[in-house]
């Protein structure tokens, strides 16, 4: 009984903690490095119970050019160290176990997963996406994320998505994020492009 009870009280001191002090260690695997930041973003861009399906394979943005005078310029010029550092970590896409990222807004799905979901019959993309609303209740769309870059003092973040619900329902949107005392804030989105 006593140990139970000193698990407990364990739990309650560790949860009481400030953020600041529970902060995970620098060699934590990149999608739980990712998490804080990508929760950020989805609870942004998706507010209240929306649901959406996110694939377990980052965006692949090795044909995006690294001259920051280019595409970081015409983005958002101001977070140009940060969205640099995105462009380097995603230079291949990268596959991730659908059970590292957990959210209760987030159906992750791998390419299985997604291949669950029956092709249009007739090439319709809108029939893809309500064959998805059958195999997964409730889903509004299918959402493919960047690991995201950090700046190099890790207080300003930029993170890339892109959305996809239908065949002229869509959008790609970029993220500035800043690190506040309890987490991870958006402070900046900008719309790239409308499908």
């Amino acid at each position: 009984m006593f140990r139970a009870c000193a698990v407990c009280l364990a739990f309650a001191v560790a949860c009481a903690r400030p953020l600041t002090e529970i902060t995970p260690a620098r060699d934590v695997g990149p999608v739980a490095a990712a998490a804080p930041i990508w929760a950020a973003v989805i609870e942004s861009a998706f507010p209240g119970s929306a649901r959406v399906v996110m694939v377990a394979t980052t965006i692949d943005l090795s044909r995006a050019p690294r001259d920051a005078s280019s595409w970081v310029a015409r983005r958002l010029p101001s977070d140009s160290a940060a969205m640099l550092s995105m462009l380097e970590r995603n230079r291949s896409a990268t596959s991730f176990a659908p059970s590292a990222y957990s959210d209760p807004h987030v159906v992750v799905l791998d390419e299985a997963g997604l291949r669950r979901v029956p092709p249009s019959r007739t090439g319709a993309p809108d029939e893809y996406f309500m064959n998805l609303a059958r195999v997964y209740p409730g889903v509004q769309g299918v959402l493919r994320i960047a690991f995201p870059g950090v700046s190099e003092d890790g207080r300003t973040a930029f993170a890339y998505i892109q959305f996809a619900c239908g065949g002229l329902c869509g959008w790609e949107d970029g993220f500035t994020l800043e690190r506040e005392e309890y987490g991870w804030v958006v402070v900046a989105r900008r719309r790239y492009s409308v499908i």
